[in-house]
């Protein structure tokens, strides 16, 4: 019997020097295909996606609650903007050469560094082609070539597609067929009543939602001067809040726990009276703190140190999400969401019988409006569940243990028109708001653009005896804020009755998640010459203009300082793009 070893066995063929170059020629051949008609890498140079996408910043860490953040750029060099790529600046200081001073989103308190790093921008890969064989859907993530300057990529969120004409109003996204007949004398499109509202998917929805407070990052004992809980209790004496990231409610009667956003927190310090900030719910992004002086002149909605009068052009932002994971000491208990706000409550229940519903009324009134109703398994005893009432592009969701039990994009959408969402926002019509008040510098122009909002009121409502709650948070959605044109006192595209946005079956439009910072559509007033040949309408995006759909974040900013490996990956934030 011959062994393994014998002369009958097959000699291993060995590759010869000219199949070993071919093999090499094939791959990068292989690889450049892949590249050209596949997916392709993409480096975010600015934060107009931020902080969906980050392109160069510093991430700082809060000692008293552990909350991570991201802040742009701080210090540019000079001859670049908040909306260029910054200078490549090693370690980044103030324009004096003082450290960064920035505020945790969390607790309002300062947090210095003398050399912080800029890290780059999220690398991402993008499916290229994939427009050719199927149609861009609104909110897909696109990057396209820049119109102004072809020779840039953008990157930025579509929200909206051809033959439709879009409305921004009141920060959400509306669309109506592009070739429908023209309102009469003294009317706007926006009067008409064949717009729909564009809601975001659920998967889109909750990779958006904005932080504003969690109570898990809240800080630790002892509490810093100068913060202030969010959420207070008229029935203080039962509850225990201040100190705690849990919350205990040892009482048997119902109770309510309410959002206070008129408490102030950041700074003790008396010369920087501008560091004090309120709770209040508006589109401020922590991403876009920086260190200037705060003036009558830069009091802008992105540089959250306000003084309070400099509050008063901010937007309230509406579309929220409450959540908590609560736990009851018996059964039998009923939990109630509740926001106020655009002359309406809005509800998310669920009753003792675990039955869910979600529902709406105009303040004042008695009667409710069920929009879903569904049975379901009640709250548990001694255990922790997770509970969320999201109201977000005119339509309620109630979700527990992360699956929606009532509402939804369909169930529980009510639907008003532009004109409708403006009156009930604003308590006036829309030609009302459009009016003005010159004496107040308020032009027709910029009339929606100084539209503050409705002011939202937050509650939960509890019965049922004792319980916990842990990670009760609120988070805000994304608000396509109205602006003016770049360099220009006319009002941002598609923001205002008076500049129209109607796309053709070529043309798209797109927006910025960072909306007070994004230079997008909105406010694009130039195209390059060559491209003028091809799209000579400024704000737009042609269709040969797209490169594709971004859909991975294959390699994040830096994880950490590191002096021998100086660009370590943050790996845990590998993600796929919504």
């Amino acid at each position: 019997m011959a062994d393994a070893t014998s002369s009958s066995a097959p000699h291993p063929h060995r590759e010869t020097v000219k199949e070993t170059v071919m093999s090499v020629i094939l791959a990068f051949a292989l690889a450049f295909v892949f590249r050209g008609f596949v997916v392709e890498a993409f480096v975010i140079p600015t934060g107009s996606m931020a902080p969906t996408l980050l392109g160069a910043h510093e991430r700082f860490r809060s000692s008293s609650t552990g909350y991570e953040w991201t802040v742009m750029p701080w210090y540019n060099a000079p001859g670049t903007s908040p909306t260029s790529p910054p200078a490549p600046v090693r370690n980044q200081v103030g324009p004096n050469g003082e450290p960064m001073s920035v505020h945790d989103p969390m607790s309002g308190t300062k947090v210095t560094s003398a050399n912080k790093r800029l890290r780059a921008g999220d690398r991402i890969l993008v499916l290229k082609y994939l427009y050719a064989i199927r149609q861009p859907t609104p909110f897909d993530v696109i990057v396209f070539k820049n119109p102004y300057s072809p020779t840039e990529n953008f990157i930025k969120r579509l929200i909206g597609t051809p033959g439709n004409e879009i409305a921004l109003v009141d920060g959400d996204v509306f669309a109506r067929p592009g070739e429908g007949e023209f309102p009469p004398t003294a009317a706007t499109s926006w009067h008409l009543t064949d717009w729909s509202i564009q809601r975001k998917p659920e998967h889109v929805q909750r990779a958006v939602w904005q932080p504003v407070f969690n109570s898990a990052w809240a800080p630790a004992d002892p509490w810093p001067i100068g913060f202030a809980n969010p959420w207070t209790t008229p029935d203080k004496n039962a509850w225990e809040i201040n100190g705690r990231r849990s919350y205990r409610y040892d009482g048997a009667e119902p109770t309510t726990l309410e959002w206070d956003d008129r408490a102030r927190f950041g700074s003790p310090d008396p010369k920087m009276p501008e560091a004090w900030q309120r709770w209040s719910l508006t589109e401020r992004y922590p991403y876009n703190e920086r260190n200037r002086p705060v003036t009558a002149r830069n009091a802008t909605p992105y540089d959250p140190r306000w003084t309070v009068d400099a509050l008063k052009p901010y937007i309230n932002v509406s579309d929220l999400a409450l959540a908590a994971a609560i736990e009851p000491d018996a059964s039998g208990m009923r939990v109630v969401a509740s926001l106020i706000s655009r002359g309406h409550e809005y509800e998310g229940v669920i009753d003792t019988d675990g039955t869910a519903s979600v529902r709406m009324r105009p303040l004042g009134e008695e009667a409710w409006t069920v929009l879903d109703s569904r049975k379901g398994d009640p709250i548990s005893a001694g255990r922790a569940t997770p509970v969320e009432f999201w109201h977000a592009d005119q339509a309620l969701w109630l979700l527990v243990d992360g699956d929606v039990v009532a509402g939804g994009p369909e169930l529980g959408a009510y639907d008003w028109q532009p004109a409708e969402r403006i009156r009930q926002t604003a308590g006036r019509s829309l030609n009302e708001v459009l009016r003005g008040d010159p004496g107040a510098g308020i032009t027709r122009a910029r009339a929606l653009e100084k539209l503050t909002g409705s002011r939202p009121e937050v509650t939960w409502r509890f019965e049922g005896g004792a319980f916990t709650l842990h990670r009760v948070a609120l988070a805000r959605d994304l608000h396509y804020r109205a602006r003016l044109m770049q360099d220009s006192t006319e009002p941002a595209r598609a923001t205002h009755p008076d500049h129209r946005l109607v796309l053709d079956d070529d043309q798209f439009f797109a927006c910025g998640d960072n909306s007070p910072q994004s230079h997008d559509g909105r406010t694009w007033n130039r195209v390059d010459p060559w491209v003028r040949l091809i799209e000579p309408e400024a704000g737009i995006v042609p269709r040969k203009f797209l490169l594709g759909k971004a859909f991975f974040v294959y390699f994040p900013a830096a994880h950490k300082d590191a002096p021998v490996i100086p660009f370590v990956p943050d790996f845990g934030n590998l993600r796929f793009i919504n």
